[in-house]
């Protein structure tokens, strides 16, 4: 199973800025079908076969020694059922959400030319070149967080740190030199209000103004009891969700003059 293709644009060397191209890919492969559901059908043959054992035994001469075995394995069996019946009903750590970052040190990320693609039906669901003011809400929420850190409550939505400026989306945060004192930790991210394809590509490019803090990408799950914004009291990144699920990411970052 194919999670994460990245391909980048090595400009990102620059030392004070660069641009990179991300495309983020994930597909199913020939036998990628759910895991958990896998394991529950191959201990619901197990009982079955149990059961098969337990029928021989009836017509078997040595009685005893074949219900035995049949106690034995059916245990077995019904154990393993159960052990795999939540898992194989529950949720799935497949990524259906992302966000694209600025963090930290007045860091400063261009983004344009966003495209989330279905692979089942190779059709664009959707597409942004950010040509207008509008183009920042469309489809997109954006959080700028002053103090950033824990904080899970002191956000601007949709503010003027996460505008649309000639032609591409800003994602602004502030606390270095020119742009604002305090909030080092400040960061500016935007997420899509619908949530990915069941196999997906996503791909923008990003250029990052200056050399200091850091330009991040996110893939991660997000469920239906998960709040919008991934970093409010309750999202999916919070660490205070009301499904009390394990937070899965696959994270890309270029922090000053280095991508990886």
């Amino acid at each position: 199973m194919r999670v994460l293709w990245i391909s980048s644009d090595r400009n990102l060397l620059l030392p004070q800025s660069g641009i990179v191209s991300i495309i983020a890919e994930r597909r199913s492969a020939r036998w990628a079908w759910n895991l958990p559901l896998r394991l529950f059908l191959t201990d619901l043959a197990t009982l079955f076969l149990s059961t098969s054992i337990f029928i021989r035994s009836l017509f078997s001469l040595n009685k005893k020694s074949h219900s035995m075995k049949f106690t034995k394995t059916l245990l077995a069996a019904l154990f393993c059922l159960g052990c795999s019946l939540p898992y194989a009903v529950g949720e799935t750590t497949r990524p259906n959400a992302f966000i694209i970052q600025s963090a930290q040190a007045g860091s400063t990320t261009e983004i344009d030319d966003l495209k989330i693609t279905d692979l089942d039906t190779a059709n664009v669901v959707y597409e942004n070149k950010f040509d207008s003011s509008s183009d920042a809400i469309r489809g997109l929420n954006s959080f700028y967080w002053p103090q950033g850190g824990k904080d899970t409550e002191s956000y601007e939505l949709n503010g003027p740190k996460t505008r649309v400026e000639n032609g591409k989306l800003i994602l602004e945060t502030t606390g270095f030199n020119q742009n604002g004192n305090g909030g080092y930790e400040s960061h500016s991210e935007t997420e899509p209000t619908q949530k990915l394809p069941a196999n997906f590509r996503v791909e923008f490019t990003a250029k990052r103004l200056q050399w200091a803090g850091h330009f991040r990408f996110y893939l991660f799950r997000r469920v239906e009891s998960d709040v919008s914004g991934a970093y409010r009291l309750g999202g999916s990144l919070s660490g205070n969700r009301s499904s009390s699920l394990p937070v899965d990411i696959i994270h890309v970052a270029a922090s000053g003059n280095w991508f990886g």
